[in-house]
């Protein structure tokens, strides 16, 4: 995928991504958007910041950027999630244990859709991307694209593997296409990590406007189960709930010929996502 810059586009994507404080999906020196990492060669693109092309990195659907095409961009909590104890991720159920258990078990040519959300970045590092158009996840805050995209990708490239990884919140957007993969016998499989909650509207409310989380109606998803829901759609599904349950499961997803589902029910806890977008300047 080439890019270019028309007129003054590159100037405003500039400005625009520094008023909304882009910080974690732009590739090194400056921001990026990519559309699609699924363009035939030469297809056309737009880079800001740098000045270099866009390589399949950046803020995109399907940037699909290999192991050195995107760049790392964390908060000093996100930092420690990453570099904790792997014992400790174990014995708290953590996201990172989890996304940790299936980088090992993924094949090299998997491909990956991210609506893990709170998870995101995780998902970014934690999986080694091996091959162009190996990662595909939204462009924008939105949600409910994973559980059809994965299907939609998984069809239209049935030569490799595809996994979503999803939040249990997000999930609840675009439910119903579970039964699309089931009753189509699409071979996507979907995991969940289940904290039964928005944590990245909670997270948003904890850095921005302390003390507020319990005032705020419809973060929590009490009795939600994706299980029973996916269950009832017609696709073969599990819940996890224990550190030795998850290896286990997750290879006997992969190991799957039809599509199914694998939700692990993680630790609850809020990271300080927003921590180091407190203070950042803004733009005048």
């Amino acid at each position: 995928m080439t890019g270019a810059f028309v007129g003054d586009a590159g100037e405003a994507l500039r400005t625009l991504l520094a008023a909304s404080r882009v910080g974690s999906g732009a590739p090194p020196g400056g921001a990026g958007i990519g559309v699609g990492s699924g363009a035939p060669p030469g297809g056309a693109g737009i880079g800001a910041g740098s000045g270099a092309p866009l390589s399949g990195a950046g803020i995109g659907a399907g940037s699909g950027a290999p192991p050195g095409g995107a760049a790392r961009s964390y908060s000093p909590v996100q930092r420690s999630e990453r570099q904790a104890p792997a014992a400790r991720s174990r014995a708290r159920l953590g996201p990172s244990f989890v996304i940790g258990t299936l980088a090992r078990l993924l094949p090299p040519d998997a491909i990956v859709v991210d609506e893990a959300i709170s998870s995101s970045l995780l998902v970014r590092d934690v999986i080694p991307y091996r091959r162009a158009g190996s990662y595909f996840a939204a462009a924008s805050g939105g949600l409910g694209f994973g559980i059809a995209s994965a299907a939609g990708i998984q069809l239209a490239r049935p030569d490799r593997p595809v996994v979503a990884i999803l939040g249990d919140g997000a999930s609840m957007y675009g439910i119903q296409a579970l039964w699309t993969a089931a009753s189509r016998r699409i071979p996507a499989k979907y995991l969940v990590l289940e904290n039964g909650q928005y944590v990245i509207l909670k997270a948003y409310a904890q850095a921005f406007h302390p003390g507020t989380i319990a005032k705020i109606p419809g973060l929590d998803l009490p009795d939600l189960d994706i299980v029973a829901i996916a269950r009832g759609m017609g696709m073969p599904a599990e819940r996890v709930t224990s550190p030795d349950q998850v290896e286990p499961a997750l290879a006997r997803a992969l190991a799957t010929e039809g599509p199914c589902l694998v939700a692990v029910t993680v630790d609850r806890a809020v990271p300080a996502l927003f921590r180091a977008f407190r203070h950042a300047p803004r733009l005048e």
